[in-house]
């Protein structure tokens, strides 16, 4: 299940409970995607590949992570992040809240393109 799920970035990560890590990896994936529209020039279809080669690795993550647990085996970490217990649906409404961020920036909505000059502010 963690497999199938691991197929839409962030999902498989909140199977495994780890929210924190799923947060994480939906605004990567989102801004190696961003960065591939926006950036001209050699950097652009690096940005691209970048998107893909982490969209694979989402899925592979989350199939081990999980195939970890199930062993009894401690979760591995991904950048220091552990399990962090909260309820699947704040998780859930999170992603979507961020995915509604992205369709309004792909809109053009004006008050989201003042915001979102500084949304890599999040990352840091």
């Amino acid at each position: 299940m963690a497999l199938a799920l691991g197929f839409i970035p962030g999902v498989g990560a909140i199977y495994n409970g780890q929210i924190g890590k799923a947060m994480v990896q939906v605004l990567l994936f989102g801004s190696f995607i961003a960065l591939s529209d926006r950036v001209h020039g050699p950097f652009g279809p690096i940005f691209g590949l970048g998107a893909a080669v982490f969209y694979f690795y989402m899925v592979i993550d989350s199939y081990q992570t999980a195939k970890a647990k199930q062993l009894g085996q401690p979760a591995p970490e991904w950048l220091g992040m552990g399990d962090m217990k909260m309820n699947a649906p704040v998780g859930a409404a999170v992603l979507i809240g961020l995915g509604a961020l992205f369709l309004l920036d792909n809109f053009g909505v004006p008050v989201f393109n003042q915001i979102g000059r500084f949304w890599p502010v999040l990352l840091i």
